[in-house]
């Protein structure tokens, strides 16, 4: 009876894996790296790193934007953002291959 726990058990999380997998957002069929860090005095303020832009470009735009949409719904409810470093920028510049965008959510 115990193999059969232990094989429940093993599947059971397992299938947890896929499904994670499964609710990853890819960009131009990309699944990138992000990552959304607060600006320290200014809750509303944020920086964008996506990692590996070079892989698309314009993937990594839309990566970044949203990665920066989700964190302003959480916290203001809206999706509007002043951007200050824009991934709509004609001249974004890439340092080590990732892609840094800025801004701050909108009131």
């Amino acid at each position: 009876m115990r193999p059969i726990i232990a094989l429940t058990f093993f599947l059971s999380f397992a299938s947890c894996g896929e499904r994670y997998l499964d609710n990853q957002v890819s960009f131009d069929g990309i699944r990138f790296g992000s990552s959304l860090k607060k600006i320290s005095g200014d809750d509303l303020a944020f920086q964008v790193i996506v990692r590996n832009a070079a892989r698309s470009l314009e993937g990594a735009r839309e990566a970044g934007r949203y990665e920066a949409t989700k964190y302003c719904i959480e916290k203001l409810s809206t999706s509007d953002i002043d951007w200050k470093i824009s991934p709509d920028a004609d001249d974004l510049v890439l340092y080590s291959g990732n892609l840094e965008l800025s801004g701050r959510c909108a009131l």
